[in-house]
């Protein structure tokens, strides 16, 4: 369904970096049948809304960052620590959560940890796509269970298309914005309702409001502002600030203060009122000191590599440090610097790499004496085995194989015990070895068994 379009007849590059570099397009009628497909149904017309004053913006934006750091420490299993009530998650969110794998038994996974130290865009997306999946298997489950009729076949498109248009509607969405609550089918607003629950949209009666976290599904710039509102959240959440003032009043000057520095002796202050982003940040810092509005951590080889261990890579980390910058360390870019000092990114890497560097598996050793005859035949084939079932890790180099053998010949002609064979057998005083997997070894052991002298006892253990 896709053609390519004409390469330039002026272009000097190999035919096979022009094919890849070679922008594809949809054929027209392709087009023609997907347009028709997606706006087969339309979006009924939503009501207009003016310009939203300051403080509706404020209520907007402290809605996403309740909303969605409520859904964070609830992840994370951190909302007790608060000692304030936070609104569960709805079914279809916890749905989505366990479909992602991101907390089993109330503790992270390595999928949720690297979920959330994700950018807020692509954890946006990731809880939408995985919300379209599981309406396509409820879809699926429904159709196994019913009987086919054509009805049901003629409707099935617009079910399953129904969300993806409001998502694809969001598109064009302003702040503020608004979507009739009952717009569509069941579907349709059942995806309105999972939107609201996590920041997407603010409920209002009739309507739904767009809030910064709908902008930020298509625009990387207001998901990286998002991003940095990490200071009042927890105010927010109740909808009061510091001294019982609104979260309207005071968002604009919490907004100015807040977010994460990280300075060049691998310190990392992060200005936040909340336990949510001192649990993410003790998941790769060690933490030194938890005051009302900051936390104060330390880079350390010891947490990064456990963090590595639990699945957490270094973008992650990175990623996450960058997106919820302060103003401050923010800065640094005018200077032609970048956010996270380059010796902790670079030492950041070098973790990485010597974690890397090295890995353990469970291996099965044999070794054969240097007197023993026909050591040097029996390792060779037992090599050629093991190479051949994909199950060799390691052998004793072709040089003291050959070493090996001539002993052998050696320690054979002197058979009667004279000192040629005892110097020659003294020349080689490495056993021979070789190294495989676990599943390679039973069939070693039968090859060996077929070729073995009544002399001849090779040694096999497990390490």
């Amino acid at each position: 369904a896709a053609t390519p379009s004409a390469p330039s007849s002026s272009s000097s590059q190999p035919p096979a970096a022009a094919a890849a570099q070679r922008p594809f397009v949809l054929n027209r009628p392709f087009q023609q049948k997907l347009e028709a497909h997606f706006l087969e149904v339309p979006l009924p017309p939503q009501p207009a809304v003016a310009a939203p004053t300051s403080a509706q913006e404020s209520a907007l934006h402290a809605h996403a960052v309740a909303r969605w750091e409520a859904l964070l420490r609830w992840v994370t299993s951190c909302s007790q620590e608060s000692g304030r009530p936070q609104p569960a998650p709805s079914p279809d969110v916890v749905r989505v959560c366990e479909r992602l794998a991101l907390k089993e038994q109330d503790q992270l996974t390595s999928k949720g940890f690297c979920f959330v130290l994700n950018d807020r865009q692509c954890q946006l997306w990731t809880l939408v796509l995985a919300f379209f999946d599981e309406l396509l298997d409820e879809a699926a489950l429904e159709a196994a269970a019913a009987k086919p009729t054509a009805g049901a076949a003629a409707t099935a498109p617009a079910r399953k298309l129904g969300p993806l248009r409001l998502a694809l509607f969001l598109s064009d969405a302003v702040l503020g914005s608004r979507l009739r609550a009952k717009v569509g089918g069941p579907q349709e607003q059942r995806f309105l309702r999972f939107l609201a629950d996590i920041g997407v949209l603010m409920p209002g009666g009739e309507v739904y409001d767009c809030t910064p976290a709908a902008l930020a599904l298509y625009q990387k710039d207001v998901a990286f502002s998002l991003a940095r509102s990490i200071a009042g959240s927890d105010l927010f959440a109740l909808g009061q600030g510091p001294n019982g003032a609104t979260a309207e009043a005071v968002e604009p000057d919490l907004k100015a203060e807040q977010g994460i520095i990280v300075e060049s002796n691998f310190k990392v202050y992060a200005y936040t009122s909340g336990p949510l982003h001192a649990t993410l940040l003790g998941s790769f810092c060690k933490i030194i000191a938890r005051l009302p509005n900051m936390v104060v951590a330390q880079l350390a080889a010891e947490t990064a590599l456990q963090a590595m261990k639990r699945g957490i890579c270094i973008d992650n980390i990175i990623r996450y440090l960058e997106s919820t910058a302060h103003p401050r360390a923010l800065k640094r870019t005018r200077a032609g610097d970048p956010i996270v000092p380059a010796n902790v990114r670079n030492q950041l890497e070098v973790w990485e790499s010597s974690r890397s560097r090295t890995a353990s598996a469970r291996a099965v050793l044999f070794e054969w004496g240097p007197e023993e005859p026909m050591a040097a035949e029996d390792l060779e084939a037992c090599r050629a085995a093991a190479q051949a079932a994909g199950g060799l890790l390691w052998a004793t180099p072709a040089t003291e194989v050959s070493d090996a053998a001539a002993a052998a010949a050696a320690v054979a002609e002197a058979s009667l015990g004279g000192a040629a064979g005892g110097a020659a057998v003294g020349a080689v005083a490495h056993p021979l070895r070789l190294a495989v997997t676990p599943e390679v070894a039973a069939r070693l052991r039968a090859l060996l068994n077929q070729r073995r002298r009544p002399t001849q006892r090779p040694v096999s253990r497990a390490r």
